[in-house]
């Protein structure tokens, strides 16, 4: 294998790790330079980049407690700079202590904060190690003496007065943003009820989307998931699907929020949400229809039991039927007495599948009231009878 293909894959394993990478060349830079350039507002200094030995991996920690590895590639002046990354979740406590002894502000808490809900916890760094292992025996071969580790000193207490703080202030309006950015494409993915890519982008979420308002992690995740259950509640509204639908979902989950009990549940909850409201999306979106199907569909999922033929649409809208339909069968791809015997039965499936109803009423629950009739619909459209229907579901579930 190469030297760049080692080194990408080394690249690509960190990012997996959510671990951030920089790959750059000092090139003459100062150590202001390369300390903004990097990121490194906390490290008083550098090692300089003619006193980097090949070789060596640096691993550097600063007073925050934030460590970066960095090491020279072979072949030349260019550099690697891994992190940061912290070996365990500062508590409130701990991080008050490290703000009082750099010199920080307490009115910098809530942006410190934030500075260290985004930065990656590796409990152990043992997959640090073995990682940078493989990439020096990849680089420079086996053996003891073909490279080494060295740990540089803890950088050492600076000041921060308000130039610093003013930095800091910078960063957290950089974090606000990036969490702006994130969100807005996240609810254009969902109002395109794209699931697959919203899951993508939710699985990249990390602390930081999260605020923490509460010393109780579990508090702070059900915060987050009603913030996104509104977002998702905005998103399928431009997406098109009319409030009626969205009221419906969006109050279910409002109520499942607070049943969460654990962390791994609450993360569940998180994927379900935003897959309903993408399914949403794809069942209920109405932007490509006229404003008179709009009304047409929105009246026969709102009441199954009412007279939805297409001379009451018609009258109820004083448009002329033959128009409606014509209009309805262009717009949706089948017949209005199609589209309505479809929903209908679909409303007993899903009456059939969670309630212990007899057939003639569930029958009557989607607006037929001869459940002969009824049964030989259901047969039509689903292949067998609303009681074989039932049967085979529940021979399923038991199975």
């Amino acid at each position: 294998m190469d030297r760049e293909t080692v080194i990408a894959f080394y690249i690509s394993l960190m990012e997996k790790l959510r671990i951030p990478v920089h790959r750059f060349m000092p090139g003459g830079r100062t150590q202001e330079e390369l300390r903004a350039m990097l990121g490194l507002h906390s490290f008083n200094t550098l090692p300089e980049s003619e006193a980097i030995a090949e070789r060596t991996f640096y691993v550097m920690e600063d007073a925050f407690g934030c460590r970066r590895i960095l090491l020279r590639l072979p072949g030349g002046e260019e550099m690697l700079l891994v992190g940061p990354y912290v070996t365990e979740r500062v508590s409130g406590e701990n991080l008050m202590a490290i703000m009082e002894n750099c010199g920080i502000e307490p009115a910098a808490f809530s942006t410190v904060r934030r500075f260290y809900d985004k930065v990656p916890v590796m409990p152990s760094e043992s997959a640090l190690t073995v990682s940078m292992q493989a990439l020096g025996e990849a680089l420079w071969g086996k053996g003891e003496d073909t490279f080494r580790m060295e740990m540089l000193p803890v950088g050492l207490r600076r000041s921060y007065e308000k130039p610093d703080i003013g930095g800091y202030d910078q960063y957290e309006r950089k974090l606000v943003e990036e969490r702006y950015e994130v969100e807005a494409r996240l609810m254009n993915e969902v109002a395109h009820g794209h699931s697959m890519r919203a899951a993508a982008i939710m699985s990249h979420f990390d602390n930081s989307v999260v605020e923490q308002r509460s010393a109780v992690p579990l508090r702070n995740f059900k915060n987050y998931l009603i913030i996104s259950n509104t977002l998702m509640r905005k998103a399928v509204q431009q997406g098109g699907v009319h409030p009626l639908y969205i009221d419906k979902l969006s109050s279910s989950f409002g109520r499942r929020i607070e049943t969460v009990m654990t962390m791994d549940e609450g993360k569940k909850l998180a994927g379900e949400i935003v897959h309903k409201y993408c399914l949403l999306v794809r069942n209920h979106a109405m932007k490509a229809y006229s404003p008179l199907v709009r009304k047409v569909i929105l009246a026969i999922d709102s009441d199954l039991t009412a007279d939805l033929s297409l001379s009451a649409h018609a009258r109820a809208l004083g448009v002329n039927a033959s128009y409606l339909s014509a209009l309805f069968r262009r717009e949706t791809g089948q017949t209005l007495s199609d589209y309505v015997a479809r929903a209908r039965i679909e409303q007993a499936v899903f009456l059939l599948n969670t309630t212990r109803m007899q057939i003639q009423t569930i029958a009557q629950h989607c607006g037929i009231q001869d459940v002969n009739y009824f049964t030989r619909l259901f047969r039509r459209v689903m292949g067998k009878t609303p009681t074989q229907y039932r049967e085979a579901a529940r021979g399923g579930a038991s199975s």
